[in-house]
């Protein structure tokens, strides 16, 4: 098998590089190394990965190599049709699309589809009846196209929740098992419908079910498990603890684990960090593709299929950034092992985005490799304070990062001190971007920090009472007038808790704060606690109605649990925030355009006509928050890198792709999505109310364009002074204190 030589291959090179290396320091004099010619001994030869185009799609269903070499795909189109694609023999290209036919899509939604490599594929729906039971269909697709119907022979189908089939997959030989449910796996009989006995016999809940040859793998939230040879079984000791260490840090997402075998027995699998093999009944398992230098590491990465050749190459379909994606990976022997060049870069927290960028970048720049460093891991008991003054004491020494993504700092004290690099030639070289949002920080013609995206405080509610907003009295005005035309008990600012209202509105005042020698401004802090008092007020009969629920959630919060990190989940809720009766009016940060989707989401079937979303600014106008904030330092080690990693991240095609929080400073990436009608398959909402995101119409996004070109005041970002500031709020708004002592002990 080539694969296993060329494992052999690379790990023989590696130790014959090795022993060169040790004979030349022990048996050559300086002076003979000297009239050597110089010779790279560097490590060469790993898989490299290139995207393969899918069809225009939405969604990835499944994917197999079929028995002659040629690849299929299952995807589900944006049309909400679903569609078996079939590549030609050197599966570069797509020359057979079918959709299912008019007699499957008819019975309903498409639940799962699954293919066989000798050329049958399987997929249910499910039917919503009149009575709004559901109905659920089987459905064998033959080799030649023609479909038939299964008799649903499962007896626990519930009728009322419609949901049946998580996982469908077929073994090598064409077996299909399929998952019911959270717990059921079973093998269903393509020729009568019978479906078998409950394969989990462990009973435990399967977050996803893959198949690997003839063996079925069954992979919880903290745990996995095979069918093999008519028993379920643990998993070999070696795989058992690194597929739990995976699933452990992974822990609360979809696992990113799937299997293929191949025709001599050799596993593949996936994690989020990497590609592995193992052979039966070795000790160990080999890493061959590194999660960190491909897609099988972004964080947005879900995998759906995995398939390969005997030549020693592989195929991962996957959902990436919630777009279908095909990765080939090739094995190329010149390609260095190990890249030459590095760049550095520190966060104070971790960040999907940022982590999502660097697999990108790395994939794009296999010569360059990125060390991200966070400073808070929660895993060392390091606070903030500590870990900025961790990273300064590195910076003075000379040791610093290349770059240091500065939300959440001190950003004025970097910029007085001059440890940070003028960019503005990167700005100038690349994309057309927003250059009064990425030029923010600019000084004396000077640009030493970017904002890679943004957000701006935003308000939702009744046109009547949001329209009248513009200023911290106006605020109280409206919020005054709005509890009269609500029931005494519920909510109008959502004043649980003075930090939770607190910080939702704290975004449209901070930039007022600063005077120019960069201290607190005394009477914009008082303005604002003053203001924060009578807003609490306005809830008080919500909390007198919930007074054992408010002294638990008062416990909890001084015990530390379940407390808020100032500034960290601030994104607007919108139309649920109402339909849940969480905020009568609502505020907060719009966080980007699926954000926005979903501020709207539930505005039409409960809400009506009449509300809007509009910008607020309260003591500052036209306020908008950087964010993704970049610094390259003075004395980088890798400037060069660190500017290419910087552009990448501005760039067009990452804007597009890395950012799940916040709209792209590049226009480009911008108007785009200003032109784009897109439908969201997100949902929210729980118990009674459910409803879908609703992506903002051409007038709302043409209205968001204007919003977006007036932007001109960054707010504080400084984390700190968020602390400081929101410290005594609590004891303002109960009345312990006056909101000028609470201005006071803030300035303090």
């Amino acid at each position: 098998m080539k694969i296993k030589r060329i494992l052999s291959v690379v790990l023989a090179l590696a130790l014959v590089l090795s022993c060169f290396a040790g004979c030349g320091k022990e048996n050559k004099e300086k002076e003979e190394e000297a009239l050597m010619p110089s010779i790279s001994t560097a490590a060469t030869g790993r898989y490299v990965e290139k995207e393969i185009a899918l069809p225009d799609c939405r969604y990835a269903m499944d994917m197999v190599m079929l028995e002659d070499g040629k690849l299929r795909v299952a995807l589900d189109q944006n049309d909400g049709r679903t569609v078996i694609c079939t590549s030609d023999v050197n599966r570069s290209t797509w020359v057979d699309i079918v959709p299912l036919s008019s007699e499957i899509l008819s019975s309903g939604n498409v639940e799962s589809v699954a293919l066989a490599a000798n050329g049958m594929a399987f997929c249910s729906t499910m039917e919503t009846l009149e009575d709004e039971s559901h109905q659920p269909h089987l459905w064998v697709i033959n080799a030649d196209g023609t479909c038939r119907e299964l008799p649903v022979m499962y007896e626990d189908v519930d009728r009322e929740k419609g949901f049946f089939m998580g996982y469908c997959d077929f073994t090598d030989s064409g077996r299909l098992m399929a998952q019911f449910y959270l717990s059921d796996l079973r093998e269903i009989d393509l020729i009568t419908g019978e479906v078998g006995d409950n394969l989990n016999e462990l009973e435990r809940v399967v977050s996803r079910s893959s198949c690997g040859g003839e063996d079925v793998y069954m992979v919880s939230m903290d745990h996995a498990s095979y069918h093999a040879d008519g028993e379920t079984k643990e998993l070999p000791d070696v795989l058992k603890a690194q597929i739990s260490a995976a699933l452990e840090a992974d822990y609360g997402n979809i696992p990113k684990i799937v299997f293929w075998e191949n025709a001599e027995g050799y596993l593949f699998f996936t994690t989020y960090s990497g590609l592995y093999s193992y052979i039966p009944g070795g000790s160990v398992t080999e890493e061959l593709i590194a999660g960190a230098r491909s897609s099988i590491g972004d964080p947005s990465c879900i995998p759906v299929a995995l398939t390969g050749t005997e030549e020693g190459s592989f195929y991962l379909l996957c959902n990436l950034g919630g777009e279908p994606t095909l990765c080939h990976f090739t094995y190329d022997a010149e390609a260095p092992a190990v890249a030459e060049t590095q760049v550095n870069i520190y966060s104070l927290y971790p960040n999907d985005d940022m982590t999502q960028m660097i697999t990108q970048f790395q994939i794009a720049n296999p010569d360059i490799t990125v060390n991200h460093e966070i400073g808070l891991s929660g895993e060392d008991g390091m606070t903030e304070a500590d870990a900025v003054r961790t990273l300064n004491t590195e910076i003075l020494a000379g040791n610093g990062p290349d770059l240091i993504c500065l939300d959440g700092f001190n950003l004025e004290s970097y910029l007085e001190k001059g440890v940070l690099a003028d960019v503005s030639h990167v700005l100038d070289a690349g994309d057309p971007l927003f250059r009064h949002i990425t030029d923010c920080y600019g000084e004396n013609g000077k640009i030493c920090a970017v904002p890679t995206t943004f957000t701006f405080p935003a308000m939702y509610g009744k046109e009547e009472f949001i329209s009248q907003i513009h200023d911290l009295s106006s605020l109280v005005e409206a919020a005054t007038q709005a509890k009269a035309a609500i029931a005494p008990e519920s909510r109008v600012v959502n004043g649980m808790y003075p930090d939770i209202m607190a910080d939702y509105l704290y975004d449209a005042c901070s930039a007022a704060w600063m005077n120019p020698d960069g201290t607190l401004d005394a009477g914009k802090l008082t303005e604002f606690y003053a203001a924060m008092k009578e807003l609490y007020a306005l809830d008080e009969p919500f909390r007198q109605a919930n007074t054992e629920w408010m002294a638990e959630v008062r416990e909890e919060y001084l015990s530390g649990e379940n407390q808020r990190i100032p500034g960290q989940y601030t994104s607007l809720r919108g139309a649920d925030a109402i339909i849940s009766d969480v905020s009568y009016l609502s505020f907060g940060t719009l966080d980007g355009m699926y954000d926005y989707a979903h501020v709207l989401a539930g505005e039409e079937e409960y809400l009506g006509d009449g509300y809007i979303t509009r910008p607020i600014g309260l003591q500052a106008d036209n306020v908008f928050l950087p964010r993704g904030i970049m610094g390259i330092l003075k004395d980088a080690a890798h400037p060069q890198a660190a500017e290419k990693f910087l552009t990448f991240m501005l760039s067009d095609n990452i804007q597009a792709k890395c950012l799940s929080k916040g709209f792209p400073v590049n226009k480009v990436t911008f108007e785009r999505e200003m032109s784009e009608e897109r439908v969201i398959d997100s949902w929210i909402g729980s118990g009674s109310y459910a409803y879908q995101a609703q992506w903002p119409d051409a007038a709302r996004r043409e209205e968001l364009r204007g919003w977006v070109e007036n932007l001109s005041t960054p707010a504080n970002t400084n984390r700190t002074i968020r602390y400081m500031v929101m410290e005594p709020l609590y004891d303002c708004c109960t009345g312990a204190i006056t909101p000028e002592e609470a201005a006071e002990k803030a300035l303090q």
